[in-house]
């Protein structure tokens, strides 16, 4: 379980991130779709959601993952921070879930705490770099981040 975060200064870095992502959109993406389009990594990846690989258009890895490598170019380009919590799933906290504990409760509290892990090492980057700016963090409203367990 991986929750990754990308570390963005408003007035210096956003306004060339969001150009791109909307020629990015301009090119992948027919003109009836692009009004509020957003790009969502698991859906290019998988191949799921308005990527569905069950449609000629987005059928294989080769029409999408370009999609992807663009996105990242993106993040590479400009020498934005990258911050990341992961735990495997596997061995999380190996003892204290029990057989009865659904899958879902136990995914629930991965993801939370790969997420409080991602959200340390951003607090510790801006501490170091950027002692002065305060910061917003904008979270991905997933379905497991609506509900409980």
């Amino acid at each position: 379980m991986c929750v990754a975060g990308v570390l963005v200064h408003g007035d210096e870095d956003w306004p060339e991130i969001d150009r791109r992502v909307l020629a990015l959109i301009d090119k992948y993406i027919p003109l009836q779709d692009r009004k509020g389009f957003v790009f969502h990594a698991t859906d290019i990846f998988h191949g799921s959601g308005y990527f569905d690989r069950r449609k000629p258009e987005w059928d294989n890895e080769t029409k999408r993952h370009p999609i992807l490598y663009e996105l990242v170019y993106i993040i590479d380009s400009l020498h934005l921070p990258i911050v990341v919590g992961k735990y495997e799933k596997n061995t999380f906290m190996v003892g204290v879930f029990q057989p009865s504990d659904s899958p879902r409760m136990k995914n629930n509290i991965i993801h939370q705490s790969a997420l409080l892990d991602c959200l340390t090492w951003a607090d510790s980057w801006l501490a170091k770099y950027s002692p002065n700016e305060l910061a917003t963090v904008v979270h991905e409203d997933g379905t497991s981040s609506k509900g409980g367990p």
